[in-house]
């Protein structure tokens, strides 16, 4: 265990680091440029598909990741999706929201290879919850 408080390596792998608070490895999470607080427990997977955040329009579930396009819905497992980011246009950065963006490491699992989740109120921490879920499923998969 580190001793003096600061950013380490995540144990858990979920993300890039965590904040050891010099006595427990706090919620305080970083991954790039992304710094953000994860509210989940760190490395499960839960038997049971449960939404962990939706605005209406997107879904991310424990298991899944719902998105549309064209008003045509589309469900992505986790193990499918390589890679999650974040892009926020001018207008976007002035309106509070942004663009998460679902890399899928198959190609002709679906019929792009990036999804796209806009307009996004809250977008680090929705990067945060998906990048947290398809680094569980992927390790899991054994993908890395």
């Amino acid at each position: 265990m580190p001793v003096r408080p600061g950013w380490y390596r995540d144990p858990v792998d979920d993300f890039e680091w965590r904040w050891w608070s010099g006595r427990e490895w706090t919620h305080d999470v970083r991954t790039g440029r992304l710094t953000t607080t994860s509210a989940l427990e760190p490395g499960t997977i839960p038997e049971g598909e449960s939404i962990v955040w939706t605005d209406g329009r997107y879904t991310i579930t424990t298991h899944t990741v719902h998105v549309s396009e064209g008003g045509r819905p589309v469900v992505l497992p986790w193990w499918s999706v390589a890679a999650v980011n974040q892009s926020v246009s001018a207008l976007e950065s002035t309106s509070g929201t942004g663009t998460i963006v679902l890399r899928v490491a198959y190609p002709g699992y679906t019929d792009r290879a990036e999804w796209r989740m806009k307009r996004v109120a809250d977008p680090d921490r929705v990067q945060a919850l998906a990048y947290t879920w398809m680094r569980r499923h992927r390790l899991a998969a054994g993908y890395g």
